[in-house]
């Protein structure tokens, strides 16, 4: 999928194909209460002005201007201002006119062919820009050139493997290459690997370039050959494997490939590692079909009864950071989570409850979840939801407010235990 700009993020999003582009617009419009007629009469306008951008007018007469294009002349095809669009990028409202303005320059770019974008590459390399606004407009060719050309992308960016942002880019462009020609792929990752393209810096000599590339090599040697992708993770020093299973996007899991997956983990990870490597990869499910994705993920895998705590309290911290900025709609989220937790770990319910609210602690207000915490220890009669309540990075933010719950457990030993921590860490954040 294409990935386009975003220049409130300042950083890629999902870039719009032409039909959801339309539908995006639709839906904008659609907002302003427009009028259905109103919606196809703009689309039209918007083809017709795109198509008058890329092609000469019947004889030679010019259409109106579209954002980023100068005139035509002498029936020639329209120049494209690349600095016009790197404006419209970096000064963008986010109201209807630039809605349609980014639309069209997401059209553009579907148009133009890979040669056209590496040269469009090269041209916006050497122009007076600010570097914002060329990082940008670098960053929306980069993900146009991936998906029409991924081989052509990875190979045009292969030495700039060390720069974060255009790693992370060229890392999807990779992985969508190693599906398409894992072959081709694998032997161009090698190669690079001997070069020294990913050589490390670091102290403890890590790549996390080369874990991005190696986690998208093994995920798409999964679908053809798993004894490459096995091949491939036991090459690595052990230290380093898990982290290969825990690349984001880099390493998706795909339906069907769960039980692989755990495989490659119980007979790759040192043992040691393999249950936080699990709650990690599986938790990161949440994020792409919420939690009935991580329940088939627990049950495709045979999760252990350690495995499956660990997948499900990740699964809730991660789900705890993204909820409704409205507290009631926050609390009855929560209490869906914390459903679901039940059926699938119910006996460590009270803990998973206080380090989710713990995550919620940390990213919302301190008393909305602190107040939850009362109720479910409370309603349990279990110190285990305070103690993880009170032993999270929430409480450690405010240990103030912390402190003053502290007394709520009833184990004198282990109150004593967290009252301590708290005092101390509250030290170790005032002499800072």
């Amino acid at each position: 999928m294409f990935r386009g700009y975003s220049a409130l993020a300042m950083k890629p999003v999902e870039f719009i194909p032409p039909v959801v582009a339309l539908a995006a617009a639709a839906i904008w419009l659609g907002s302003q209460s427009r009028s259905i007629s109103s919606l196809v009469e703009e689309n039209t306008v918007l083809r017709e002005r795109l198509a008058a951008a890329r092609h000469p007018v019947a004889g030679g007469e010019e259409a109106a201007d579209s954002p980023g294009h100068s005139r035509a002349t002498n029936g020639k095809a329209k120049k494209i201002e690349w600095k016009q669009i790197a404006l419209r990028i970096t000064e963008t409202r986010g109201d209807v006119a630039d809605m349609r303005a980014n639309i069209e320059i997401q059209r553009l770019l579907m148009e133009l062919s890979p040669e056209e974008l590496v040269a469009a590459l090269d041209e916006i390399a050497v122009m007076d820009l600010t570097d914002e606004a060329k990082r940008q407009l670098e960053s929306t060719l980069i993900d146009a050139l991936s998906q029409k050309d991924p081989a052509l992308a990875v190979q045009r960016f292969s030495d700039r493997l060390s720069q974060d942002g255009v790693s992370w880019q060229v890392g999807n462009a990779f992985r969508t290459w190693a599906m398409k020609d894992p072959a081709a792929a694998m032997a161009w990752m090698d190669k690079q690997i001997a070069d020294g393209k990913f050589e490390s810096k670091k102290l403890d000599g890590r790549s996390e370039a080369r874990m991005r590339f190696e986690a998208g090599l093994v995920g798409a040697l999964l679908e053809s050959d798993p004894a490459a992708a096995a091949a491939r993770v036991e090459s690595l020093p052990e230290n380093e494997r898990s982290s290969l299973f825990t690349q984001g996007m880099s390493f998706r899991i795909k339906a069907g490939n769960e039980k692989a997956i755990a495989d490659l983990i119980r007979t790759t990870v040192p043992a040691g590692e393999r249950t936080s490597t699990f709650a990690n990869a599986g938790g990161n499910l949440v994020h792409q079909g919420g939690y009935e994705r991580v329940g088939n993920f627990l049950t495709s895998i045979g999760a252990s009864k350690e495995e499956r705590e660990a997948i499900v309290s990740q699964a809730l911290q991660n789900k705890m950071s993204n909820l409704p900025q409205v507290p009631e709609k926050r609390v009855e989220n929560f209490q869906e989570s914390r459903a679901w937790a039940a059926k699938e770990a119910p006996e460590a319910l009270n803990r998973l409850t206080g380090e989710a609210l713990g995550k919620m602690a940390a990213r919302y207000k301190y008393e909305d979840a602190a107040k939850l915490a009362v109720k479910y220890h409370e309603e349990s009669g279990n110190d285990d939801v305070m103690i993880a309540f009170l032993s999270s990075q929430g409480s450690v933010m405010n240990p103030d407010s912390a402190l003053g719950l502290v007394d709520k457990i009833s184990d004198e030993a282990k109150r004593a235990e967290i009252k301590k921590q708290i005092e101390d860490k509250k030290g170790n954040r005032s002499t800072r």
